[in-house]
């Protein structure tokens, strides 16, 4: 049985630990500007690399990281997005559109749709696991074609607080709950975690609730930002 050990820090960033060195760091927010959450100080030499799936301000903080961090590491950014890397100090940047893909170490991660287009999301897969990274998407209908090449996904990762279909929700840059969990249904993760919830702090309850109806076979967790939790993922 493989294990994922996933730490919430802020926003959409994440920490997504494989084991065995496979530890992926996505948008970084993590210094006081930006609203970030302490991380442990050992994080920064266990890095395969960092994934930004947009450049927003307060969203990835690639200037805000501390100085344990190599700038040698490299980031997955999307397409266009390299120069912008490069000047914030990290000039290994992998350019992604939909579609293609990036190697670091023993993580893997391949590019898929996200909405608006200055943004993508993706699928990580390391020690035999898959886990969709949903990052800031707005609904997306593209996101469909995603089990034709990953059928089976054990963790999403959804950012979820919007208003369903409304141009609250394009202000949010959030899925609503609604929309997260027909995406489950989509995707069939074993397990899904809702993040981006500040802006409605009732979402994630929703997203549970919607997740019991569309995807009754995927569980929920819901973590707050700091918490972390070991994910035993088997099929």
């Amino acid at each position: 049985m493989s294990r994922l050990t996933v730490t919430y820090l802020a926003h959409a960033s994440v920490v997504l630990d494989f084991g065995g060195g496979a530890v992926l760091l996505t948008n970084p927010c993590l210094s006081k500007k930006s609203g970030g959450q302490a991380c442990e100080p050992a994080l920064a030499g266990r890095l395969a690399g960092i994934l930004i799936t947009r450049f927003e301000p307060g969203l990835a903080d690639l200037e805000g990281l501390p100085e344990s961090f190599s700038r040698k590491l490299p980031v997955a950014v999307p397409a266009g997005c390299g120069p912008a890397a490069a000047k914030a100090g990290f000039p290994n940047a992998v350019e992604l559109a939909p579609g293609e893909d990036a190697v670091f170490g023993a993580v893997q991660i391949h590019a898929a749709p996200a909405a608006p287009d200055d943004r993508i999301s993706a699928v990580i897969q390391a020690g035999g696991l898959s886990v969709f990274f949903g990052g800031d998407t707005l609904f997306e209908p593209r996101v469909a074609t995603v089990p034709k090449s990953f059928p089976l996904i054990d963790l999403a990762i959804l950012p979820v607080g919007g208003a369903a279909g409304g141009v609250l929700s394009r202000k949010k840059a959030c899925l609503s709950a609604q929309e997260a969990a027909g995406l489950c249904a989509v995707l069939k993760p074993l397990t899904a975690i809702p993040i981006l919830c500040g802006a409605d702090p009732g979402s994630p309850e929703a997203f549970d609730r919607a997740a019991r109806i569309f995807s009754p076979e995927t569980r929920v967790l819901l973590l707050k930002p700091g918490e972390f939790q070991s994910l035993p993922l088997a099929r």
